[in-house]
């Protein structure tokens, strides 16, 4: 999704990208670095009022394990790799249909390019993550609205100016429950579901880094499964995410409710592969567990066959997964700049590498959801 907000122009941050920022590591300590973060919760009537979180919640504390958790994957082999395909798909459409763009440079003749944007794009939300508020106005796993950053920002990019960036309030709400509370099993697919949200939704925010506003969206055929024709498949439309996701694993990970869970409508449900053809598939458990601890080497496993979903539903379309407040909460037509503001004046963390260490153990420890 994208939202307007516009105002003094900017100068140039994604230009032909010659020159080659710092590539991300895979060292241990760069693994848990984090540059300064806010979360804040909106669960109020009125959706301009946001609160920030204190970093010793377990709110706080399960955001900051997923935009860890995303930036590693975006970092990894199969996520940059995911990241590079999905930018070169946007910036071919839009070349052809003559749409600029604020990333120049031609990939034709100089492919390293759109390589060196990538790495651009990762060091600078390692650097400076967006700010994260964790809403009840979100249908789904997370929402983002990108910004008119070139018109907004004199200088370089930042995801905390030019994105709005939610995540389900009732989902981490029940991820924090069945970690209180030892349901292991459900707690583990909690973070890997949100977890990947977050990685999908920063991926959205990706396409607006390269075109530096709203207004130039996300190429019809950016989408998952790819149309065979130029014609795009116009029950999904465009989704930036799902293509990254689908370069990534083949398939799109949805949960799917189980009626014999003991947690009801607190569950997680069971985590389904959406490949091809509407098909689904039972996923392994191993790879899964392996990537919540941040060991992306281990290849997804899914079920060689497809299996029936009849009479079952995706947790989205439960009630405890429905937005409880209005989803359109935030008109398109409004200046969101007060808002964006505001959440920026609010105290950010910077946290050591001890803090955000400690904070991924969740995974294997799920009682560290607390402080």
């Amino acid at each position: 999704m994208s939202s307007r907000h516009s105002s003094s122009p900017a100068r140039s941050t994604v230009s032909s990208c010659h020159s080659t920022p710092t590539r991300p590591s895979s060292r241990e300590g760069q693994r848990f670095t984090l540059g300064r973060i806010r979360v804040a919760l909106q669960d109020q009537p009125n959706p301009l009022t946001v609160v920030p979180l204190a970093n010793t919640s377990r709110t706080f504390r399960f955001a900051v394990y997923c935009i860890t958790f995303a930036l590693n994957l975006l970092e990894s082999q199969k996520g940059r790799s995911g990241l590079i395909n999905t930018g070169k798909e946007v910036w071919r459409t839009w070349q052809r249909a003559r749409r600029g763009l604020r990333f120049q440079g031609d990939i034709h003749s100089h492919p390293e390019l759109m390589d060196q944007a990538v790495d651009q794009y990762l060091a600078n939300l390692r650097s400076d993550p967006p700010n994260i508020i964790v809403s009840n106005r979100v249908v789904g796993e997370g929402k983002t609205e990108r910004m008119n950053w070139n018109d907004y920002l004199d200088g370089e990019y930042s995801s905390k100016f030019g994105v709005i960036f939610r995540l389900n309030k009732t989902i981490i709400d029940n991820a924090i429950f069945a970690g209180d509370n030892q349901h292991r099993e459900d707690f583990e697919r909690f973070l890997l579901l949100m977890g990947l949200a977050t990685a999908h939704e920063l991926v959205h925010t990706f396409v607006g880094f390269l075109t530096g506003n709203e207004d130039t969206n996300t190429p019809p055929r950016v989408q998952f499964p790819v149309p065979s024709t130029l014609m795009p498949n116009p029950l999904t439309g465009a989704e930036a995410g799902a293509f990254w996701e689908g370069q990534m694993l083949g398939f799109l990970v949805q949960a799917w409710e189980n009626s014999r869970s003991r947690l009801g409508d607190r569950q997680a449900g069971d985590m389904l592969g959406l490949g091809p053809a509407s098909r689904h598939y039972a996923l392994g458990e191993r790879w899964m567990r392996s990537w919540i601890l941040l060991d992306f080497s281990a290849q997804p496993e899914r079920s060689s066959a497809p299996i029936s979903v009849s009479g079952r539903k995706v947790m989205q379309k439960t009630d405890r997964r429905k937005a409880l407040l209005d989803e359109n909460d935030l008109p398109r037509a409004l200046d969101k700049t007060p808002f964006i503001e505001r959440l920026n004046s609010f105290s950010s963390h910077l946290l050591p590498v001890s803090v955000v260490r400690d904070v991924m153990s969740m995974a294997a420890h799920p009682s560290r959801i607390r402080a």
